[in-house]
C-alpha cells in the first residue's frame, strides 16, 4: 500500500521548490514494470483460455518461474532506489509476490478454476497499473521538468490491493 506521507512529500517538495527533493524519470524501471505486466497478462490469458475451453491445466513450475524472479528483482530495484517516493512503492510489488505466490500454490493444491484466475488478473492488473502510472506520471515529469506529484497521482487511483498470503 502506497503510504500517505510519500504524497504529502512529493507536493510538499513540488510546492516548495526544495532542491534535492526531485524523483528522477527511471527508463529501465519502467520498462520492467511493462514486461512484468505483459507477462502476467499473458500467462494469466492463456490459463483462462484454457480453462474456457474446458481443458484442464497442468501444474508447470516453469510458468511461475519467470515472472516471480522479475517480481522479485523489481521488488529489490524499487527498494534500494535513492527516492524516498519510489521506495515507497515495493510494498506494491511485495503483494504481487504474494499474489503469484497464492496461483502457484492454488495451482499445485487443486487446480484453478475461471473465476479466481479471473479475480486474481483483476487484483494483478489494478496493482500493476499503479506502477503505471506512477512511472508515466514520472516520464511526464520528466518531459516538462517536474516530477512533482508522481506518488500523489498513484495514490488517488487508489490504495494497492494486497492478497492474503495462503489464500
Amino acid at each position: 500500500m502506497i503510504g500517505s506521507r510519500a504524497g504529502g512529500l512529493v507536493a510538499s517538495c513540488a510546492a516548495l521548490g526544495l532542491l534535492g527533493c526531485t524523483v528522477n524519470y527511471d527508463p529501465n524501471l519502467d520498462q520492467q514494470v511493462t514486461t512484468i505486466t505483459q507477462e502476467g497478462d499473458q500467462q494469466l490469458a492463456k490459463w483462462e483460455n484454457t480453462l474456457a475451453a474446458g481443458q484442464t491445466i497442468q501444474y508447470d513450475p516453469g510458468s511461475y518461474s519467470k515472472i516471480q524472479g522479475d517480481l522479485q528483482a523489481l521488488e529489490t530495484r524499487l527498494k534500494n532506489s535513492p527516492d524516498f517516493e519510489t521506495r515507497s512503492l515495493a510494498p506494491i510489488v511485495t503483494s504481487q509476490i504474494t499474489l503469484w505466490n497464492n496461483i502457484r500454490d492454488t495451482d499445485i493444491k487443486s487446480g484453478f478454476v475461471y473465476d479466481y484466475l479471473t479475480l486474481q488478473g483483476q487484483l494483478f492488473n489494478y496493482n500493476m497499473g499503479l506502477l503505471t502510472l506512477y512511472e508515466l506520471s514520472l516520464k511526464s515529469g520528466a518531459s516538462t521538468g517536474s516530477a512533482g506529484g508522481a506518488v500523489s497521482a498513484a495514490q488517488s487511483a487508489g490504495p494497492a490491493l494486497s492478497p492474503k498470503p495462503g489464500s
